[in-house]
């Protein structure tokens, strides 16, 4: 049986994507063994992206996204930026727009032996779906698209193990609305396993698990896990990001990836 082949732009001014143009975005559907997304980011003054990656290969189902796939560099100018996250060698993958297309610059590395290695990332390297790339831009007015095929069922939970993980909230989790933009609110999901803050959360932050992210006008939010409360800012900053923690919330831009950093790993959670 075939799907729908759906081309939907989103046009927002958030800190990453919004999926499928859900906010009032045309969809034009034809036969097609894919089911195709796009989404637009626009009118954002981050220059530091924390792009969602909510699409899969086309491949296969569950098939990963090659990193020179997963944004568009064709609308991008020279010298604009990406970097893939390898978790299991806690290191960068590094892109590098030139006339449209990504491109791996050379990197030196060190060996303990003090000899200078040329190594380049690969191109073909697989970006899981429900993840994140970091985008820097050189122009913070360029439009940025990201797509790829629409995963047959979105993640249901993630296990985040020691160091740091870039993840995506499902984007059928953002229920809330403000300011016109859609919202996931972190403390509607269930969370277990996190090292949490003592009482006053000013104490007790070494070795506390915590959530890192960008908002749209470039602020950089931090939220620690409080046991019995759930995750939210230290108090001296709860005026600075009080749309974001308003009424026990913890606010996440829809289709923003967000870095989780654990000393120890374990923490889950089950998206609701």
């Amino acid at each position: 049986m075939k799907k729908n082949l759906m081309m939907i732009i989103g046009l927002v001014a958030t800190s990453a994507t919004l999926p499928y143009g859900a906010w009032g975005s045309a969809t034009n559907s034809v036969p097609s063994a894919n089911l195709f997304g796009a989404v637009k980011i626009t009118g954002n003054v981050s220059s530091n992206l924390y792009v969602a990656v909510p699409f899969e290969g086309f491949e296969a189902d569950g098939a990963v996204r090659a990193a020179s796939n997963v944004v568009h560099a064709a609308n991008l100018s020279d010298g604009a930026k990406m970097f893939a996250y390898d978790k299991g060698n806690d290191q960068y993958n590094a892109y590098e727009s030139e006339g449209g297309k990504w491109t791996t610059p050379p990197k030196v590395t060190v060996t303990a032996e003090g000899k200078p290695v040329l190594a380049t990332a690969d191109l073909g390297y697989g970006v899981v779906a429900g993840t994140g790339v970091i985008l820097e831009r050189t122009s913070t007015s360029e439009t940025v698209y990201v797509y790829g095929q629409v995963p047959t069922a979105l993640a249901e939970s993630v296990t985040f193990g020691a160091g740091q993980t870039l993840v995506s909230p499902p984007y059928t989790n953002a229920t809330i609305t403000v300011g016109g933009v859609k919202y996931v609110d972190l403390n509607a999901s269930t969370w277990t396993g996190v090292r949490a803050t003592g009482k006053k959360r000013l104490k007790d932050l070494a070795g506390a698990d915590y959530i890192q992210f960008r908002t749209a006008d470039n602020r950089l939010v931090k939220y620690y896990y409080l046991e019995g409360e759930g995750w939210g800012v230290v108090p001296t900053q709860v005026s600075q990001f009080s749309e974001l923690v308003a009424n026990g919330k913890a606010l996440i831009p829809v289709g923003t990836a967000f870095w989780y950093y654990s000393n120890n790993g374990g923490a889950k959670v089950e998206w609701k």
